[in-house]
């Protein structure tokens, strides 16, 4: 942030030879322009423009670091959700949905882009997801439970374990979500 010094409000153009005298070129020149306006006068302290420019310089070069390395965090979450997506999350839904099966809740398991669904059989629109949120850095695995009842609709997401690596997640995490949430669509 630049820090501002020597303001100073100077009475009318009629003293500009003056003000440029006891200021210096720093002063705006557009208020020549107006002759019945008083003149502010704004110096920067110590400030020069070769400085601006580097760290201008730095600062943007800085910024391309953390987009490469948000990069980087967001190909190696993507690397690591298809193996949980494929390992561990869609072999429990499947596994949730045939044991629901068997006790008369019908349920089928879809797989759509990036993500894996539990859908009722009886009200399609209620559902339970987990998917990759590419929005949080590191991005994690994030969860969706979808009812509804009549006209309203209710949905609530969160994660599957807050802040945990990707790669630390294991079955028992994805079975316990779905046991959390599975009893709000089989209710009626």
């Amino acid at each position: 942030m630049l820090r501002l010094a020597n303001t100073a409000t100077i009475g009318s153009v009629r003293e500009w030879p003056v003000v440029l005298a006891q200021h210096g070129p720093n002063v705006d020149s557009r208020a020549a322009s107006y002759p019945d306006r008083p003149i502010h006068c704004t110096m920067l302290a110590d400030m020069e423009t070769s400085d601006i420019r580097r760290r201008l310089r730095h600062a943007l070069e800085e910024a391309k670091k953390a987009t490469a390395d948000r990069h980087a965090r967001a190909d190696a979450a993507s690397a690591a959700y298809a193996a949980f997506l494929e390992n561990i999350a869609t072999p429990v839904f499947r596994m949730m949905a045939n044991v629901a099966r068997g006790e008369g809740h019908p349920f089928s398991v879809f797989a759509p882009a990036e993500g894996v669904r539990l859908v009722s059989d009886r009200h399609g629109e209620d559902f339970i997801e987990v998917w990759l949120d590419m929005s949080l850095d590191p991005p994690q695995v994030a969860t969706r439970v979808n009812r509804v009842r009549g006209r309203n609709v209710t949905t609530s997401e969160g994660q599957l374990r807050a802040d945990a690596p990707i790669d630390t997640l294991v079955d028992e995490d994805v079975l316990a979500f779905l046991l959390a949430h599975i009893g709000l669509l089989v209710e009626r």
